[in-house]
């Protein structure tokens, strides 16, 4: 009997080590990828495969800060609004795996809603990272995006000097994300570069503080006045979006946008 109760536990860990790994289910997945079907309309496209309706509505337009690099906020919803969380259970030597659904938390916009510039979840965001062992991006449109040591299975990849460890989306995003010093940079094909900075709270978490392009052209988010984003190009440019306290609604979504001010080409 304790062979066999063993070796389910030994299953079990194989399971859930695979899982840590894993992309997210396709039923799950959100926002846009250039390799699905889908249904589109005005305002809205629908996921063929899983259903998943999502909604962008641009924030005013796009200004621009160089050739290469621009600002836009939008107003994004996916309808996937709920998480599943795994429950394993061995009762009488058999294993039974129970599912929990709970409103997932990255909305900042209302149930569903979120205005982004990307986000970078740590592993330690265990109510929010499906990939407990890997960090996770959020692109602005709600699609997430695990890392990898190799960009390729049973591949290695060349060394990047001044850097820690560097990893890879596996998806058709080729993210590379890196340490440097006490931040995280995540690299876009395009040469786009995303930079995060640590802050305290419940968990270990990033906020974005910079975006540039490979020319040294970037946008800067600032967040020391309470309550706001204040974003600024090397124009100065100010764009700044405004967070409400609503204590009446679930903690994670007590602080939501309440309102954008825009900045204008000059």
């Amino acid at each position: 009997m304790r062979h066999r109760l063993l070796l389910i536990l030994f299953v079990a860990l194989l399971v859930l080590g695979h899982r840590a790994q894993a992309q997210n289910h396709p039923n799950l997945e959100k926002g846009f990828a250039a390799d699905k079907m889908y249904q589109f309309g005005d305002v809205d496209h629908v996921n063929l495969f899983n259903g998943n309706v999502a909604l962008t509505i641009p924030v005013g337009g796009s200004l621009p800060v160089s050739d290469h690099l621009s600002l836009s906020l939008t107003l994004v919803y996916n309808s996937k609004l709920w998480q599943a969380k795994e429950t394993r259970k061995i009762i009488a030597d058999q294993l039974y795996v129970f599912s929990k659904y709970a409103p997932e938390r990255t909305s900042n916009s209302g149930f569903g809603w979120t205005i982004s510039l990307g986000r970078l979840i740590d592993p330690s965001e265990v109510d929010v990272n499906k990939e407990a062992k890997s960090f996770l991006y959020q692109a602005p449109d709600g699609s997430e995006s695990a890392f990898y040591p190799t960009l390729h299975k049973n591949s290695s990849e060349p060394l990047v000097t001044g850097v820690s460890d560097p990893t890879y989306s596996r998806d058709n995003t080729y993210l590379r994300l890196m340490q440097a010093g006490a931040h995280w940079t995540l690299e876009s094909p395009d040469g786009t570069t995303r930079e995060f900075e640590s802050y305290t709270d419940t968990y270990t978490r990033w906020r974005l503080i910079q975006i540039r392009d490979r020319f040294g052209n970037h946008i800067d988010i600032d967040y020391s006045t309470p309550q706001q984003w204040r974003i600024t190009d090397q124009h100065n440019h100010l764009t700044i979006v405004h967070f409400g306290f609503h204590p009446d609604v679930d903690a994670p979504y007590h602080n939501s946008v309440s309102s954008i001010g825009l900045a204008t080409p000059e």
